[in-house]
């Protein structure tokens, strides 16, 4: 009798706990769901916004608002770092990881004849103080300066700490030509073509009107924009809305996101055709290969709306 009312118990729990995980899947079914429909409003909203023309002479003003933003935004920046370095010193870190935060970081420059010279940078610096030091080392303005990490530009308002994983950090110098530096002379060279975006200076590509130009023409452009935009859902929209292929140039977290995914399936099987059929699924596979894990497991489970944007039935 004893051992009877143990197993009704433990059957009881048991089932108390697989009814309070499905509660728990309900809710954050319910929650997913809000989440998404306030993006598609959002979305309809944007899209709308977007629609409006921008002219040349707006992205030129919009250039000075920038400018005066990115100074702002370095002084904030540097305030989080030095109240970060402050809290880190205060709170009781190993010997270890006291002696690792204190280092120092080289900084190897070069240009395309080779070596210019190394840096002790402190960790708490951003990539505008490497661009000041060569200002005047170099006598180079600090705004023609282009600073190459790997294959892609630095932004003035990285931290350091954040680019050096392990070792020195090893910088490319490339100085921007007027076209690439001066506003008024990019837009007459952008408006040939937008290429001319990988080639500008660091405060051209923080420009969001600029940008969103040149994401109506192709959405490759997203990969040279500033990290701040690369990170903005407007620009991952107009991408997307593009090219379902735009999500191999967002971040992961972006990648996550339900509405932008099932705008880049949608995106990729809009050709009704049957000679097109075939093209547009292996664009779409293409696309679901650059989702995240998250979505490829929900894709597999059978998201209904996916479903019905790939093959057109409900």
């Amino acid at each position: 009798e004893e051992a009877e009312q143990k197993r009704r118990l433990d059957a009881a729990i048991a089932a108390a706990r697989e009814e309070d995980a499905r509660r728990q899947e309900r809710e954050e079914e319910m929650l997913n769901d809000g989440q998404d429909r306030a993006r598609e409003d959002e979305g309809v909203q944007l899209d709308e916004d977007d629609s409006q023309e921008v002219s040349p002479a707006e992205c030129i003003a919009e250039q000075h608002i920038v400018n005066a933003w990115r100074r702002t935004q370095e002084q904030q920046v540097r305030k989080e770092l030095m109240a970060q370095e402050v809290e880190e010193e205060g709170a009781s870190m190993s010997k270890q990881m006291s002696k690792q935060m204190s280092m120092q970081i080289d900084v190897n420059i070069s240009d395309i004849q080779g070596p210019l010279r190394t840096i002790k940078a402190e960790r708490s610096w951003l990539v505008a103080d490497i661009k000041k030091i060569l200002e005047r080392t170099e006598k180079i303005h600090r705004g023609r300066q282009r600073l190459l990490l790997g294959d892609g530009d630095v932004d003035d308002l990285q931290p350091l700490m954040n680019l050096a994983h392990s070792g020195p950090l090893n910088f490319v110098l490339v100085v921007c030509m007027d076209k690439h530096y001066r506003i008024d002379l990019f837009m007459e060279a952008f408006q040939v073509s937008w290429r001319v975006l990988q080639f500008a200076s660091a405060s051209i590509r923080a420009n969001p009107k600029i940008i969103k130009l040149a994401l109506q023409k192709d959405w490759h452009s997203l990969a040279f924009a500033a990290p701040s935009l690369r990170t903005d859902y407007r620009m991952a929209r107009l991408a997307v809305k593009r090219s379902g292929l735009a999500l191999e140039v967002l971040t992961p977290e972006m990648r996550n996101d339900r509405p932008l995914v099932l705008m880049a399936v949608q995106q990729d099987c809009k050709g009704s055709s049957l000679l097109d059929w075939q093209c547009n699924f292996f664009l779409s596979l293409r696309t679901t290969l650059l989702c995240s894990k998250y979505l490829l497991l929900q894709k597999l489970k059978g998201d209904s709306a996916i479903h019905s944007a790939r093959t057109g039935k409900p």
